[in-house]
């Protein structure tokens, strides 16, 4: 029959560090036969050792396995894989306890800049941040797609995600971020949103209903394996984790309704949410930090900073291309910026200083009202380029079209 103290024991003290304490003393008794069979094939261990017999597996541990082991050992030229052997594995184990030694010094170490040497770990889960520039969730288009399809908040509770969308005082601004959109959101959360949330209530319920059914099914099963075998919940049931189990089982399916905040979403569905809104932030902040990095203590680099302190590249003669393709990356944005900005007409341009001797006839079409010292870019190949700058360096200059010598604007 069960006791009392039994009873206690099983719904108190589900028994983690005792097991994790049993793990440790019974010395990995499956690793120590294994370590066993391997110094028997190198004559470590003679063949009909009593720790090669698996009625003993469990009554010796590894240190027990090495110690015999290297009782057998001779140091000597004739017998150098049986050196090898034994200290490979005993390599391998000092590594496998430092694995866990280090483990434990990154989780519990104290770290004021943990990521990246720069951000501290809460950092990279705030929205918004000043370290690494992220606004906020207000204009977040992570949020605003979750607010759209899903619609978690609205009156009477607080917004979940909290973007432009479920904030109706918050106006969402297009991609310069100063002006803003067309049809604001006037009302949340939608239609859309109202038939979801009942969908998803009622899922929510179904699937209570059949956890509450299972569970009484197992309460009659323990009840009646308790009375049959004389022992506490069953002969059958985990009793270390069958507590622990059926706390997290309704805490997961139990359907949280609370006025129209999340309109029946289980733990497990909002779980799901929390993750995906701190996952986000931290996509955020990361991606934020990567493009704003490349100065101070940090060992990483910026977007456009110089790509050797990134990977590595091999000392050829060819001439690498990527500091003219990031110039080139940069003049077009800087154009595109002008462009939007004041409306005027930027380009690129091949130039040259005015040749020693004589001139050269102007060219018809794209080029026709150029000086002689200059051509467009975009009708210029290569080899053109080359024959007008003499066989020499070839200067590209970006800039707007002057009224007398584009060369020089």
């Amino acid at each position: 029959m069960a006791t009392r103290n039994d009873i206690l024991r099983y719904a108190l003290l589900p028994g983690i560090l005792p097991r994790i304490f049993a793990l440790f003393r019974s010395g990995f008794v499956h690793m120590a036969y294994l370590m066993a069979v391997i110094y028997a094939n190198v004559r470590l261990l003679p063949a009909n050792h009593p720790y090669l017999m698996q009625e003993n597996i469990g009554r010796y541990g590894i240190r027990h396995v090495i110690a015999e082991a290297s009782n057998h050992l001779v140091f000597s030229r004739k017998n150098i894989d049986q050196i090898f052997i034994f200290f490979i594995i005993l390599a391998g184990l000092i590594l496998l306890v430092m694995q866990f030694v280090l483990l434990g010094v990154a989780v519990f170490a104290e770290h004021p800049a943990y990521a990246f040497g720069v951000v501290s770990t809460a950092e990279l889960f705030q929205n918004p941040n000043g370290t690494t520039g992220s606004a906020g969730p207000g204009q977040d288009i992570a949020f605003i797609i979750m607010d759209r399809v899903f619609g978690l908040g609205g009156p009477g509770g607080a917004n979940f995600f909290n973007s432009c969308i479920s904030d109706l005082g918050t106006p969402c601004m297009g991609l310069d971020g100063t002006t803003p959109l067309p049809n604001q959101v006037t009302a949340f959360p939608f239609p859309f949103h109202v038939a979801l949330h009942s969908m998803l209530r009622f899922y929510s319920y179904g699937i209570f209903l059949v956890g509450v059914f299972v569970i009484i099914y197992f309460i009659f099963a323990i009840v009646a394996e308790t009375a049959q075998t004389g022992t506490a919940f069953g002969q059958r049931f985990n009793k270390a984790w069958a507590p622990v189990r059926v706390i997290v089982f309704f805490a997961l399916i139990t359907p949280l309704n609370i006025g129209d905040r999340y309109e029946g979403l289980n733990g497990a569905q909002l779980i799901t949410f929390y993750i995906v809104k701190q996952g986000s932030n931290m996509a955020t902040n990361g991606w934020a930090f990567f493009n704003g990095a490349g100065s101070g203590p940090n060992p990483y680099v910026g977007y456009l900073d110089d790509q050797y302190e990134l990977v590595a590249t091999p000392e050829t003669d060819i001439q690498e291309v990527d500091g003219l393709l990031q110039a080139l990356f940069v003049a077009h944005t800087c154009r595109s910026a002008y462009v939007q900005q004041y409306g005027g007409l930027i380009d690129a341009y091949v130039v040259r200083p005015p040749p020693r001797s004589g001139t050269v006839p102007a060219v018809a079409g794209d080029n026709a009202n150029l000086s002689t010292n200059a051509r467009l870019l975009r009708t210029t190949n290569f080899n053109d380029a080359f024959e007008f700058s003499s066989g020499g360096h070839i200067t590209i200059r970006f800039g707007r079209l002057g009224t007398d010598d584009p060369s020089k604007t």
